[in-house]
């Protein structure tokens, strides 16, 4: 008896793995963690060096730019995320869902707007506060969810740790690696 080399055919395994509502929103999460890093970091080597300061009109549409695409990479994360953690509660996962989403979609329309000038900070700095309080909303709905489920260990303090805005792209590679386990 001889031993042959494995064929091509023997070997054969699929490039990647099937697409999964799961997966595309984990893909989001790492694209959002990083536009926002990259808008956290260009704010901050701005306001150090004094080339921007909040509320005189120094702030840069390309941060505001930024601001729209982490928004719209994060629309598909509400929905995974009620996938996973809607037979617990399935009332209060639809609804987090729709806060979700509405204070996402109010975040880029009001960064997009600022960002084209149409709107001043002064003007969008309130209802970007409202949006935020909303967002904020929705992240305790699911750490609270996912924790009571322990689908998402430690949820409710990472929903806090996102809630900083700081912290947001670390709940966003969080979040990122319980949704890939999907």
């Amino acid at each position: 008896m001889t031993a042959s080399a494995p064929t091509i055919a023997t070997q054969s395994q699929p490039f990647a793995r099937p697409v999964s509502l799961a997966r595309v929103a984990s893909s989001s999460a790492l694209v959002g963690a990083t536009t926002l890093s990259i808008a956290m970091a260009f704010i901050a080597i701005a306001h150090v060096a004094g080339g921007m300061r909040f509320g005189d009109g120094t702030h840069s549409a390309i941060v505001d730019g930024l601001h729209v695409v982490t928004a719209l990479a994060l629309l598909p994360i509400p929905f995974a995320l009620h996938r996973s953690l809607g037979a617990i509660s399935p009332r209060r996962s639809a609804a987090a869902v729709a806060l979700a989403v509405d204070a996402i979609a109010f975040g880029a329309i009001l960064h997009a707007l600022f960002a084209a000038g149409v709107i001043t900070f002064e003007a969008a700095g309130p209802l970007l506060l409202i949006g935020y309080l909303a967002f904020a909303g929705w992240l305790w709905i699911v750490g609270s969810l996912g924790s009571a489920s322990g689908q998402l260990p430690n949820g409710r303090r990472m929903s806090v740790v996102g809630a900083t805005i700081v912290g947001l792209p670390v709940w966003l590679v969080w979040v990122a690696r319980h949704l890939d386990e999907d």
